[in-house]
């Protein structure tokens, strides 16, 4: 429930700022889809199911057609992590995503109320804690972000 509650507050937040974009910027926000691509050498398709990405809307309504696979590259792909999951799972899931071409990788760690972004251009990940103003890959006060475990 708390990491549904986080991940419907990210999307109303990258949904406004896409909106501030104006009908031009052709981004959308795509929830728990399937990411389907074909991993280099292996012959097989992967499909991963990122909790949130951004994408162009062009591809966004190519998933539609295509059974709702998504095939293109993610601008943004963001992750909220539950308590259970494990650390190496997690850190794979981050690689294969940056491998795969995307830009930045957002993982939201809530019950440590902290972000981490990893980017392909640094091997260093950033990290925000409640404190913090993010700026990359979108804005938000973190502490805005996790408001909705407050209530």
């Amino acid at each position: 429930m708390r990491k549904l509650l986080v991940l419907n507050r990210l999307t109303d937040i990258l949904n406004s700022q896409l909106g501030e974009l104006g009908p031009s910027s052709s981004l959308t926000v795509l929830r728990e889809g399937g990411w389907k691509f074909r991993t280099e050498g292996s012959g097989a398709d992967s499909v991963p199911g990122p909790d949130l990405m951004v994408v162009r809307e062009e591809d966004a309504d190519r998933a539609v057609k295509s059974e709702g696979w998504y095939e293109g590259v993610p601008l943004l792909v963001a992750e909220v992590i539950s308590p259970s999951e494990r650390k190496s799972r997690r850190l794979q899931k981050v690689g294969l995503y940056l491998e795969m071409g995307v830009p930045h990788v957002v993982e939201i760690a809530y019950t440590r109320r902290v972000v981490r972004v990893h980017t392909r251009a640094s091997d260093a990940v950033d990290t925000y804690g409640e404190g913090d103003d993010m700026v990359m890959p979108f804005r938000v006060p973190v502490s805005d972000l996790f408001a909705v475990l407050n209530r």
